[in-house]
């Protein structure tokens, strides 16, 4: 890690890096994550929040920070899961929903997540897996829970919604995901592709890289909600409006001179 740091200053001598290992009581040498924010980055100050969401499932395969894109607040997740499928549940049961660490006074509704990581889970089963494998998705449900409470979305998949590719080591699995919430995916998202032209370091899986556009970031002042355009694009919405509408229209009565839509 000392050895990746200095690489990173001597490339950027402005570069910010973290390491999971500097928050976790748990160090083997093995399955730790980092982050480094290059001088150009757009954030703001950066702090390492791990300790404060820290619970024991997640050891030293977890990284938060807490920073800023221009007046709103930001938190940027790193993850390892376990490449072990019957540790993956507790695992995403133990990352954190609940980040204000006692401030009253910060919105933490309004706040935007970027969730980064090689998840080793799949999260569907014939887009994800080159062939069936029930290992591979155990698991799932606790990440889509955690997702959910957060408001993530996968940003490749909803992109790329029927596309089939895979970013494991093998070339079995697509387990490696940029995870952001609805306002960056519908503001800010410029693209997101897997990168198989080229490398960085040694890295053994297909690198996710992805582009947020440096627009401004709307405040949330909680107005009317809106459906937003996005939303509609993406097919379990539309197949499920599709059904309601069908649904509705067959337990409406029709009848000489009825209008249903009053």
């Amino acid at each position: 890690m000392n050895s990746q740091a200095h690489f990173a200053h001597v490339a950027d001598s402005g570069a910010r890096c973290f390491w999971s290992h500097t928050r976790s009581p748990e160090f083997s040498g093995h399955h730790g994550v980092g982050l480094v924010l290059s001088s150009a980055s757009p954030f703001g100050e950066a702090t390492d929040s791990t300790a404060g969401v820290y619970r024991n499932p997640l050891k030293n395969r977890y990284l938060l920070l807490k920073t800023t894109l221009g007046d709103r607040r930001v938190y940027v997740h790193v993850v390892y899961a376990p490449q072990k499928d019957t540790h993956r549940g507790e695992f995403f049961r133990a990352l954190p929903t609940c980040f204000n660490e006692g401030d009253e006074d910060e919105e933490e509704d309004c706040a935007s997540h970027i969730v980064l990581g090689d998840f080793n889970v799949t999260m569907d089963d014939m887009l994800d897996q080159l062939s069936p494998d029930h290992k591979a998705g155990r698991g799932c449900d606790e990440l889509t829970d955690w997702l959910d409470a957060l408001g993530l979305v996968d940003a490749w998949r909803f992109i790329n919604p029927d596309e089939r590719d895979f970013t494991s080591p093998t070339r079995k699995n697509r387990i490696d995901y940029c995870f952001l919430t609805a306002d960056l995916l519908q503001y800010n998202l410029d693209s997101v592709t897997h990168i198989k032209n080229r490398t960085w370091l040694r890295e053994d899986h297909v690198p996710v890289e992805f582009c947020l556009q440096a627009n401004f970031l709307p405040r949330l002042s909680k107005p009317q909600w809106r459906c937003p355009p996005w939303l509609l694009q993406d097919k379990e919405v539309q197949t499920y409006l599709s059904e309601s509408l069908d649904s509705l229209a067959d337990r409406i009565k029709i009848f000489p001179g009825a209008n249903p839509g009053c």
